[in-house]
């Protein structure tokens, strides 16, 4: 092989190699894949986005780990579009529109209970009600920065379904908060 191809080889790749570094270091700073995608009321979505990116969901920050891991879910009755917005670190931006597909939920109608069965009527009762909101206000301001949720989901048991997500009862007329769990019936005593 003459000296001259042999130059223009090498000039050759390492061109190669440096136009591999540009196009890499460019996806690194701008790069967004979902790893499983549920674009559904009530749906969740997993993903990675570079690290150091900012994300928002309709206008609410999303948690971004510092792997890049990111999840985010639609509530039981979001509209039928989602914006998600991305900042990356080098200040450029892509925004994402989500179609949602719509649910139906399992609602039910009692009527004729006694109304201490509707409303919470003693303190005691509204003591329990608040030391459950306050749990899970607290829980929320200092999260998690693990990424446990990007591994394969398991169930806690396994029963009889008893309660679905977004299900919700109507007593005596009055509409009660939707139910945003899944319930497993299992026997008392039963080992997770």
């Amino acid at each position: 092989m003459s000296k001259g191809v042999l130059r223009n080889t090498a000039r050759l790749v390492i061109a190669t190699a440096l136009v591999s570094c540009v196009v890499s270091g460019f996806a690194m700073a701008g790069e967004f894949t979902i790893q499983d995608q549920h674009l559904s009321q009530g749906g969740v979505v997993r993903g990675y986005v570079t690290p150091g990116a900012k994300v928002s969901l309709d206008g609410r920050n999303v948690m971004v780990a510092e792997d890049g891991a990111v999840i985010f879910g639609f509530d039981r009755d979001h509209g039928p579009k989602a914006t998600l917005s991305i900042t990356y670190a080098d200040q450029t931006s892509e925004t994402r529109i989500f179609d949602i597909v719509p649910q139906t939920y399992a609602i039910e109608r009692i009527d004729g209970l006694p109304p201490a069965k509707v409303t919470p009527r003693t303190q005691e009762q509204i003591n329990h009600i608040l030391r459950d909101q306050k749990l899970k206000k607290d829980s929320k301001r200092n999260p998690s920065k693990q990424t446990w949720f990007m591994d394969d989901w398991q169930w806690p048991a396994t029963g009889r379904i008893s309660g679905f997500y977004g299900s919700q009862r109507i007593l005596n007329g009055e509409p009660k908060r939707p139910h945003y769990g899944v319930d497993v019936a299992a026997p008392a005593g039963t080992d997770f």
